[in-house]
């Protein structure tokens, strides 16, 4: 019978098919998932025919992944066992070891434990991580199928609507009283038949209201987003007012320094804090310097004709003393005072507006100076049956100045250590409420904070309580004039919290519509296609590696095998053990004898003949026992011959039967 010569075809073809087919299932993997990346799931539900359960979309997309990695999984180690398989059957041809030894070996592939002994990783390092790679490729399939899970993620909806914006071409700003009168030689047939007198006289109480919460509460009120929504967002951009605050000239300082000083002991008023607005528009004149008592204008100053725009004065006098010290040192020296002056202008503004589940976030940007703003005292227009009676540059201007009115009023006044001569005492004085603001936290304002200690009142704080306060340690970062303009900023988004300064929508004045980016929240599949592509990889690798050495393996030996009992029976027949296997171990029941363990095999290396009618020489199975006894375990021959098995007689001693053809 003619021997096959060379490899066979199955063996290199599952190896290489299993590799392929595990390379297709990958991509399957990724393209199943990647399609379901970002889409909800569906809400029906399937019904299982049969059974009284159903299967929901979700279910169905996460057992397919896993039924997909348990499939790579498969391809792969049938590709790693079919190489190392080839590997193996050459290596037990190369060498003679322990049946110990080739047992471990021989079971790696389906008993991992035996990656535990150490010594086979000594002696046989390459078979080892061989088999390590082949175990180390199913575990990408535990983590492959979490790569698909369910989160929730937004989804944006534009639409074009109106939002909160401040109308300041408004009359519900400033408050003026006036009067209408017919202009001389107009008859009623004539348009401009009345003309309007007024007079301004502060702002609105719903102006004053929403500024006073703004500077108290040091940020942003409140904005109801359009149709309530918990997660929208948009952008405006609107003029507005502002203010700019710098320090003061060495020479408007120390003209200001100048009607502050007091010259005789004890000092009646040693200042901490003042802020006041210029009754003229000549700042270096007396009536726009402070005095020594309580400024009471929160708007200036009042000349329409002046150059100088509405303006606050803000100003800290660090060296301000307690009462307990006031009449043993010299009148103050205002060393290291910070004295600001802010004016009003007009700016563009950028203010985007974000709100997550409720919560509102405002980022403000100023742009643009468009102009200065001065105080309107009074109003003169004509044609006041006409439409456009008041120029809407007036009503704008009108409600810029009633904004820093109502900011002005928050500032105005001082915090001073006054001093009595009858009866002789000293107090702290308070009528400005900076304190209750954030500009307390400045830099500048810092030694303010000592107006709550009762110790400033010449007192010692009580102790006898044994409870523990918080102690306020954190150190101010931003300077005043800085605080001053962002809290103005904060100030004139604030009005937006306000309907009745909101633009009406039917007034010609009114601004457009904007885009409004709604966004909501839905469960959708998330793909993290990366982590799948990195353990499949590390997998694919392995495999990749493990196949090819498996391949050149086939090709160096000119053969293939497979792990079937067939081949196990057939490529041990000729074997070469080096002790003798006693009758009632020949049963091969668990445990393994320590003298098989310990004996040693190898196998013969048989050679593939080109003429299948010559006979081949006699290849005998050796059994090196006890005392150099061979046994002859049996011959064969290809040709006419007789096979000859050592086997008990029915006495029990060693005979030789013989089977003829």
């Amino acid at each position: 019978m003619a021997t096959h010569q060379g490899f066979h075809w199955r063996a290199p073809t599952l190896i290489l098919g299993s590799l392929l087919s595990g390379l297709a299932l990958i991509l399957g993997h990724h393209f199943f998932y990647h399609n379901l990346n970002g889409t909800p799931p569906r809400s029906y539900s399937y019904r299982v025919p049969g059974l009284k359960y159903s299967l929901t979309d979700q279910r169905i997309n996460l057992v397919g992944g896993t039924a997909l990695a348990f499939l790579v999984k498969t391809c792969l180690s049938i590709a790693m066992s079919s190489a190392y398989t080839q590997i193996l059957w050459k290596f037990f041809r190369v060498h003679s070891i322990q049946i110990s030894t080739a047992n471990a070996i021989f079971g790696l592939m389906s008993n991992p434990l035996g990656l535990f002994r150490y010594r086979l990783w000594w002696l046989h390092p390459f078979m080892m991580l061989l088999a390590l790679g082949k175990w180390i490729v199913p575990l990408a399939t535990i983590i492959t199928p979490a790569t698909l899970t369910v989160a929730m993620a937004p989804y944006i909806n534009l639409q074009q609507l109106h939002v909160p914006m401040t109308d300041f071409a408004s009359l519900n700003f400033a408050n003026t009283k006036g009067i209408t009168i017919q202009i001389p030689g107009a008859t009623d047939e004539d348009d401009a038949v009345l003309a309007y007198n007024g007079t301004y006289f502060g702002p609105q109480s719903a102006v004053a209201r929403v500024v006073s919460a703004s500077v108290l509460q040091g940020s942003v009120l409140s904005i109801t987003p359009p149709l309530d929504a918990l997660n929208a967002s948009w952008a405006l951009d609107f003029p507005g007012p502002a203010i700019q605050c710098r320090n003061v000239s060495t020479a408007m300082r120390n003209a200001i320094i100048n009607t502050m000083t007091i010259k005789r002991k004890p000092c009646p008023v040693y200042y901490g804090f003042m802020s006041w607005v210029p009754g003229n528009s000549d700042l270096m004149s007396n009536a726009s310097m402070p005095n020594n008592e309580t400024v009471l204008t929160s708007l200036g100053p009042l000349n329409v004709t002046g150059p100088t725009p509405a303006t606050i004065f803000v100003a800290a006098f660090p060296d301000w003393l307690p009462p307990s010290a006031i009449q043993t040192v010299d009148c103050q020296t205002f060393d290291g005072s910070t004295i600001l002056q802010c004016q009003l202008y007009n700016a563009s503004y950028h203010a985007e507006f974000s709100y997550t589940n409720g919560v509102q976030d405002v980022n403000i940007t100023l742009g643009q100076k468009y102009n200065d703003i001065h105080v309107l005292s009074e109003i003169h227009s004509t044609n006041a049956t006409a439409e456009s009676s008041l120029a809407v540059t007036t009503v704008r201007n009108l409600a810029y100045q009633s904004v820093m009115d109502s900011f002005g009023v928050t500032l105005i006044g001082q915090i001073s250590t006054r001093y009595l001569l009858v009866p002789p005492s000293s107090y702290v004085s308070v009528s400005s409420a900076v304190l209750s603001t954030v500009l307390a936290e400045t830099i500048e304002l810092q030694f303010l904070k000592q107006i709550t200690s009762t110790s400033l009142l010449s007192q010692q704080p009580f102790t006898g309580f044994s409870g523990l306060s918080v102690t306020d340690t954190a150190p101010p970062t931003m300077p005043l004039a800085s605080a001053l303009e962002s809290l103005f900023q904060n100030v004139t988004v604030s009005l937006m919290s306000s309907e009745l300064l909101r633009a009406n929508v039917s007034s010609p004045y009114a601004p457009p519509p904007i885009t409004v980016n709604f966004t909501t929240y839905q469960a959708t599949y998330e793909y993290a296609a990366s982590t799948l592509w990195i353990c499949y990889g590390i997998a694919l690798c392995i495999s990749t590696f493990g196949v090819l050495l498996g391949l050149l393996t086939v090709i160096q030996t000119k053969s293939s095998f497979t792990d079937d009992f067939s081949t196990i029976l057939r490529a041990t027949r000729t074997a070469e053990l080096s002790t003798a296997i006693d009758d009632q171990d020949t049963d091969g029941r668990d445990p393994l004898p320590k003298y098989i363990g310990d004996a040693k095999i190898k196998l013969a290396k048989n050679d593939v003949y080109q003429d299948a009618d010559i006979d081949r020489a006699d290849i005998r199975l050796t059994v090196q026992a006890p005392k150099s006894t061979v046994y002859d375990a049996g011959a064969i021959s290809l040709g006419r011959s007789h096979t000859y098995m050592h086997v008990p007689d029915d006495d029990g001693d060693m005979g030789n039967r013989g089977a003829t053809p």
